[in-house]
């Protein structure tokens, strides 16, 4: 019996030492205790008795669950207690899982005197630590598992018949081993971290003992509550002020009914108000699920204060209020000595050039960050931020800096409507020589900083009612952008960068200013609430700026081709809430030629026609083409730790589709005729019309042989094609407002001839006479002066007279003499001669006097030119064949040159526009058979030596209208009627 006895209790030990084992293992999987990682810093390692000791505790949540209750408390070594002066923080209502935060103490002697500028440059290593996590379950859970083992196993000897039961039972006893860990796991833990930091105070060791508590719940719910903001957040000592409190009540996320109640509290004084969603107490919308608050501030002295509202037990994040006091002399000198130090960091990382390879700057940025952190631990700091390639810090004066390392190659840093173009390059000086590229500059540049200048200069050019202005370095300022308005293009190039808490940041031309930080009080508020930064010694801008002082932005565009300028879209979005059409930002740290060639690309790709579209590249097109030429993002181009960079569009598909300009409509008029007689229409002819090489539209001439069409001011190539014709092929161009007519088309039908001759003579205009050795290049197509091969080159005769012997077709003859305007002549070369091809060049003109030269067909045999006009003695006159001339203080005004009576032309008129009245210029159907709508005539007008206009007779009017209004000139400048009517109009300028 002893025998057996003995066996069972080895059983039972043996089976407690296996379920111990399974438990011990289910709590190392299950414990919770580790996933609260802290960190200890502190200022110094080593005090004297009359400095303050710095005790800053970061915390991060690695588990999947929220952390509540969170509590520091400290055994202050002997003499020392709390300061009431540094702004403490021991208490935490939550942290959120993958949240990070800090807890921090200062303690002090009652005889302590802060020297803050012995603590903040001394470079001191880090304590020594030790973390205990303090956790009873598992040793309690074993006692209780083998007591009632033991139990068990003492209670089944005494029951023999109980024995075929002892293994179920320990069956069902390691169930209960198994379940229990995580059972308990399941249930609130109350769990303790102690500290303990190794200093010396006087050069004695004294251990620094700090105790974290804290609960944590796996089975806590959803908050209902979520995202407590307050609209401002820093404020200023004595200045009366009221911040916004909101929060979002989402009652499907929690099993619990709505809230009856939703309350606004202090961490530490309780409950401070209800909030409300009925539309008062500063509640914008009324039962949208968002509850507020407005709340006066508390700014009678400088204090942190948290807040977190509560609805049915459950609790929302917290908001952190800060009233600051402006500073004095000492905070300045504070600020100079945490930059001095700051630069000292970065100088021991750069080259001779003042830049950082990618490895230095994460070494840099991690020995700031490590001093930023003693400067927390003694209360200087109340937060510093790491990001990527920044630090970012709010000093305890309310001063916020931001510290950049500078990486090489890297930017780290309608119609009526007048549109400025600003170029703003606020960091020119800042950038090194851009002459050795890794990417091929264009054409004519020599400088990647030339580009944004360029682009601005492309817009200008490219658009009449577009201005551009160039602003550079400290001309980029704070005034400057406060003056942003309706209307503008922003090409901005510069440093930009960003972090978590206040997004992208731009930096500015703007010397940070210490004498207005100290006694401009509204210059200190925007730097406390973080409007502007201190940015390595400039002064950077956030999304606050724009909110708070740029006005009406209507219809504006903005490239903010700047480093992490749309890492969010918190800056775009402050652009575009002031009206902008559309935003393009950088997604993270770029390479400043890719940044640069990229702004230059799309900028100068939106002046453009899209021929798909035969209207102006959109922002979206733009920048795609521009990827195509330089890459989707700068990775082809080097590896950055953040990865590679890319331009995106913000403002959605209204900044996709935005256009700088719309194309404005014209309409191109004309008639298809057969050659042979220059007067039998061709019906039904197909018109093909081309932007380039893109096939555009296409149409069909009426049964007249006439079309008209609407398109955008551009130049273009038609194709016309007939049965029973040979092709033809002329260029045109479409001016906006305008109806160009085209000279009559004329086919020529197919032949068993393969080739023919044209001939014909070339004038002085204004003599009219034959011009002896005029150079006559060929080209195939009409209007063609430059496209293509020269198919034959000859000169005039003694008489002016040419004949060329070509394949049938149409062709384009330009004529060029020294001392004369180049000018063209459009031909056709059918079977045989076609003769009385003729053509008419002008001497040079003299000044601004202007030159304009009628030519026609056969019929009407005479057709007259008429000028209208005043002299600048107010005088009018009328020049035409009756009388030849007008002047003015012997001046010559206007005159007719050469008067033509029997066919073809040239008329000439040379006029000397002084005056401000208009100058009419018409033609009259004076003699003949025939009207003016299908007389061919067309008038070229030129100034000194170029062309400046050129005008067919309307092929679609009335035949029985004898004027045709051509043209007026006011001021200089033409203003254009080309209609017929019976009467000639002189009023359309007036």
């Amino acid at each position: 019996m002893k025998h057996h006895a003995l066996k069972n209790i080895l059983h039972g030990l043996t089976t407690f030492c296996v379920f111990a084992m399974v438990s011990f293992l289910l709590f190392l999987l299950f414990d919770q205790s580790a996933n609260l990682n802290v960190s200890v810093t502190t200022s110094k390692t080593g005090y004297q008795s009359t400095e303050a000791i710095g005790l800053a505790l970061e915390l991060e949540n690695t588990h999947a669950s929220q952390i509540q209750n969170i509590v520091l408390e400290n055994q202050l070594p002997e003499g020392y207690q709390v300061s009431t002066t540094s702004q403490n923080q021991t208490r935490l209502e939550k942290l959120d899982p993958e949240e990070r935060t800090a807890l921090s103490s200062v303690f002090v002697t009652d005889t302590t005197i802060r020297q803050l500028s012995d603590t903040l440059v001394d470079e001191q290593p880090l304590p020594e630590t030790e973390i205990h996590y303090q956790d009873m379950r598992f040793p309690v859970m074993l006692l209780t598992a083998g007591c009632l083992i033991l139990c068990l196993g003492l209670w089944i000897l005494n029951h023999k018949k109980t024995l075929r039961f002892l293994p179920l039972a320990y069956v069902l006893i390691g169930l209960v081993g198994v379940l229990l860990p995580p059972i308990l796991l399941m249930q609130e833990q109350n769990k303790v971290i102690e500290i303990r930091t190794h200093i010396t105070i006087d050069d004695q060791p004294i251990t620094l003992v700090s105790t974290i508590h804290y609960t944590q719940n796996e089975t806590v719910q959803s908050s209902p509550l979520e995202n407590l903001e307050a609209s401002e957040d820093n404020f200023v000592v004595g200045l009366s002020d009221q911040t916004l409190f909101t929060v979002a009540y989402h009652a499907d996320v929690s099993a619990s009914t709505p809230a009856t109640s939703i309350t606004l509290n202090h961490l530490s004084d309780g409950a401070i108000s209800e909030m409300y969603d009925d539309g008062t107490h500063g509640d914008v919308t009324s039962q949208d699920g968002i509850y507020s608050y407005l709340m006066d501030v508390d700014t009678s002295t400088a204090s942190t204060s948290q807040y977190y509202a509560m609805a049915d037990g459950h609790m929302s994040n917290t908001q952190t209020l800060r009233v600051f006091a402006q500073p004095d002399e000492q905070d300045k000198q504070l600020v100079e000595q945490v930059n001095a130090r700051m630069d000292e960091i970065q100088a021991n990382y750069e080259d001779d050039f003042g830049y950082m390879i990618a490895d230095d700057v994460d070494h840099a940025l991690d020995e700031m960050t490590q001093y930023a952190r003693q400067l927390y631990a003694n209360g200087t700091l109340l937060s510093y931020e790491r990001n990527e390639d920044n630090l970012l810090v709010q000093m305890n004066n309310g001063m916020t800096l931001i510290y950049v390392p500078s990486q090489r190659n890297i930017d780290a840093y309608d119609e009526n409507t007048s549109v400025s173009v600003l170029s703003l390059q606020p960091c020119l000086s800042m950038y090194g020589d851009f002459t050795d590229n890794y990417i091929p500059l264009p054409e004519g540049v020599n400088n990647g900083m030339e580009l944004p200048d360029d682009s601005a200069q492309t817009l200008d050019d490219t658009f009449s009612h577009f201005s551009n202005t160039e602003y550079n370095n400290e001309a980029v300022d704070l005034e400057l952008i406060q003056s942003f308005q309706a209307n503008q293009v922003i090409i901005w190039h510069g440093h930009g960068d960003y972090s978590q808490s206040k997004h992208s940041i731009l930096l500015t031309g703007d010397e940070f200013d210490y004498w207005a930080w100290l006694f401009d009080l509204n210059y200190f508020i925007d730097n406390v609430r973080s409007l502007t930064l201190n940015y390595n010694g400039r002064v950077g801008i956030s999304s606050k700026y724009i909110d708070k002082y740029v006005d009406n932005m209507d219809h504006s565009f903005l490239y903010l081709a700047a480093c992490s300028s749309g890492r969010d879209d918190v800056l775009a979005q402050a652009f575009l809430d002031k009206g902008a059409d559309a935003v393009v930002a950088n997604s993270t740290t770029i390479y400043t030629l890719y940044n640069l060639m990229m702004q230059q690309a799309t900028l100068t790709k939106m002046t453009e026609l899209n021929p798909a579209t035969l209207n102006y590249y959109t922002l979206g097109e733009a920048l795609e083409e521009a990827k195509a030429l330089y890459g989707e993002d700068d990775g082809q181009y080097g590896t950055k730790p953040e990865g590679a960079a890319r331009p995106l569009i913000f403002g959605g598909e209204t900044a996709n589709q935005f256009r700088l300009a719309e194309v404005d409509k014209g309409t191109l008029s004309g008639k298809i005729c057969q050659a042979s007689d220059r007067m039998t229409p061709v019906a039904n002819a197909t018109i093909q019309i081309y932007y380039g090489d893109t096939l555009y539209q296409t149409l069909n001439a009426d049964s007249a042989g006439e079309y008209s069409v609407e398109l955008s001011e551009a130049n273009y190539r038609i194709v016309i094609s007939a049965e029973g014709y040979l092709n033809f092929e002329a260029y045109a161009t479409v001016t906006a407002d305008e109806n160009t007519y085209m000279e009559t088309f004329l086919l020529i039908q197919n032949s068993d001839a393969t080739s023919g001759t044209a001939a014909g003579q070339i004038t002085n205009a204004f003599t009219g006479e034959g011009l002896e050795g005029v150079t006559l290049e060929v080209r195939q197509h009409w209007n063609n002066t430059s496209q293509g091969d020269v198919v034959s080159t000859i000169t005039t005769s003694t008489t002016g007279e040419y004949a060329v012997h070509l394949p049938l077709g149409n062709y384009t003859v330009l004529a060029k003499k020294e001392g004369f305007i180049e000018s063209h002549i459009n031909i056709i070369v059918q079977e045989g001669t076609t003769a009385q091809q003729n053509g008419a060049i002008t001497p040079i003109i003299s000044g601004d006097d202007f030159r304009i030269i009628l030519t026609w067909s056969t019929n009407p045999r005479d057709l007259d030119s008429h000028v209208q006009g005043t002299t600048a003695a107010n005088q009018t006159f009328h020049t035409f064949y009756s009388d030849k001339s007008a002047s003015f203080d012997g001046i010559e005004v206007c005159n007719l040159d050469v008067d033509d009576t029997t066919s073809y032309g040239p008329e000439t008129i040379t006029l000397k526009a002084d005056g401000n009245s208009p100058y009419y210029y018409y033609i009259h159907r004076y003699a003949g058979s025939g009207s003016l709508a299908t007389s061919e005539a067309q008038v070229r007008i030129y100034q000194g030596s170029a062309l400046i206009g050129t005008f067919n007779v309307p092929s679609d009017g009335d035949t029985n209208l004898d004027y045709w209004n051509v043209f007026a000139i006011k001021n200089g400048e033409l203003i254009v009627m080309n209609t017929l009517s019976a009467t000639p109009n002189v009023e359309y300028a007036s």
